[in-house]
């Protein structure tokens, strides 16, 4: 059970580390379709 907490926990971090890096990529992409603002 306690391995099992483990591994929710690291694919926990694992989606919210996925979903800013991807969040970021998208302001980027935003900012350049934009012309660059940021």
């Amino acid at each position: 059970m306690n391995s099992l907490l483990k591994k929710q926990a690291g694919n926990t971090f694992l989606f919210i580390f996925c979903g800013m890096s991807w969040a970021i990529d998208f302001l980027l992409i935003v900012d350049w379709v934009n012309g660059g603002q940021l």
